[in-house]
């Protein structure tokens, strides 16, 4: 089998050698159709466009009379945006093809890009009449493209779900539903939908992916993971399955699994910047700050402009206490994007831990500054203040913070602040109206006062609502 190979790709460059030479010479001789069409696939797949054009120009020449030569030129003008010449081809395509309807979807494919939907959607309506399934799936697909163009993502969505169901197998139909779905958020729908798909067909790596998708849109991890590793069981080679599966681990702080992942992955693909990237922050969570830090300089080598790796390089440094260096990543993170309230925390809790207590309130106040509506920067910032002993003034920091932003965690941090303040009665008064409000936030009690846990009152009250 590799000799077979190994003698056609041969066959091939000396073909492409043959007809190089004499189309510089200005003189194509006779091929027969198989010969061109090897010539054809060959710049197609080196993305040679032009040089394509020039072959399929001389196959015409040759033989005039050949449908899908005329029919390859059009898909090529579509292609490059040439499409009142692909409609030209076409014209004279449907005298010679053996496939009207081949030619007819890409006409309706060349009036799409031309703005001119209603002809596109009228000439698939005259194909859907004598249609067989697989036609139909097609047509599905074609009206979809329109509606995408138009923006109408719902009706988008519907025309990708017939052309599915007409043929389970059309793959382009089945990749462009994530779009759809997220265009339009109908994820109970997709899970659903690709749930049936799977009873029909189990092996579906695509539905299993779509599936995945859906599930983590919708913040279901565990179910997601699941539907992801089932993708790249079926397809080893599906890339895009093993990051989103290593990402779904992630969110289930299931750092090791995603690591695991994350080598499959290298072995098989060559690494990028986000890959190696997330592969540090999982050592990170592991507390490998040793490993992150090496990859986390990789992906650097890779791509020097990504902001997002200098903020986590500056955050494992910060951990190791590397102070000096973290400022440095954090400052670059900054230069690259200074629009990240967390990379003007990072940098302030460098200063805040090498005692430069002025630069540190500084950057902690830039930080509320860049996002006013975010929490958390307000609770950073107060907490800072409880740190240095000015506790009066981190609530007031909260009481301006709830101008600007809003959520139960500003009142937990009050509340960890009344703690501070020997306000005992009125904290747990407080925190017992919190808990009722919005139970899932009382961690924010913990992060500004982690002493808080060992409190028998604190823990007797959120126990009486959890019990």
């Amino acid at each position: 089998m590799k000799r077979n190979n190994t003698s056609n790709e041969q066959n091939i460059k000396s073909l492409v050698f043959e007809y190089e030479a004499m189309s510089q010479q200005g003189t194509v001789g006779f091929y027969e159709k198989t010969a061109f069409l090897q010539l054809i696939d060959h710049y197609l797949n080196k993305e040679l466009y032009d040089h394509a054009l020039e072959v399929i120009d001389h196959a015409i020449n040759q033989h005039p009379f050949s449908g899908s030569f005329h029919i390859v030129q059009a898909q090529l003008y579509i292609e490059n945006n040439s499409e009142t010449l692909a409609l030209e081809a076409l014209d004279k395509a449907i005298l010679y093809a053996t496939s009207i309807f081949e030619v007819q979807i890409l006409r309706a494919e060349a009036l799409r890009s031309l703005g001119s939907f209603s002809e596109a959607f009228q000439i698939l309506d005259d194909l859907l009449i004598n249609a067989n399934l697989e036609q139909r799936s097609e047509i599905y697909l074609s009206k979809a493209l329109i509606y995408e163009s138009k923006k109408h993502y719902n009706d988008m969505f519907t025309a990708l779900k017939n052309s599915v169901l007409a043929n389970p197998e059309n793959s382009d139909s089945l990749e462009r539903v994530w779009f759809s779905v997220e265009m339009t958020q109908q994820y109970d729908e997709s899970i659903k939908f690709h749930q049936e798909l799977i009873d029909i067909d189990p092996y579906s790596y695509i539905s299993w992916y779509n599936l995945g998708y859906a599930f983590s849109a919708k913040g279901d991890h565990k179910n997601a993971r699941d539907a992801f590793e089932y993708a790249f069981i079926i397809n080893d080679k599906f890339e895009f399955a093993f990051r989103e599966y290593a990402e779904s681990c992630i969110q289930l702080n299931e750092y090791e699994q995603a690591l695991k992942s994350y080598d499959e992955l290298l072995e098989h693909f060559d690494p990028d910047a986000d890959l190696l990237m997330k592969i540090g922050m999982c050592h990170q969570a592991l507390d490998s700050y040793e490993k992150a830090k090496s990859f986390f300089i990789k992906a650097i080598n890779l791509d020097e402009n990504n902001d997002e790796i200098y903020y986590h390089l500056g955050t494992c440094l910060l951990k190791k206490g590397n102070y000096d260096s973290a400022k440095k990543a954090f400052n670059k993170a900054i230069f690259l994007d200074d629009l990240k309230e967390e990379y003007y925390i990072g940098l302030a809790e460098v200063y805040f831990q090498t005692n430069e207590l002025d630069l540190a309130k500084g950057f902690y106040q830039k930080a509320t500054e860049v996002a006013p509506e975010t929490s958390t920067c307000w609770l950073q910032l107060a907490r800072f203040l409880m740190n240095i002993g000015k506790k009066d003034i981190a609530m007031n920091v909260l009481d301006e913070a709830e101008l600007y932003s809003f959520g139960t965690e500003l009142t937990f941090g009050k509340i960890a602040i009344l703690f501070t303040l020997k306000k005992r009665k009125e904290a747990l008064t407080l925190l017992k109206k919190a808990l009722a409000e919005n139970f899932e936030k009382h961690n924010f009690l913990f992060k500004m006062t982690p002493d808080l846990k060992d409190d028998k009152d604190v823990q007797h009250l959120i126990s009486s609502f959890t019990s």
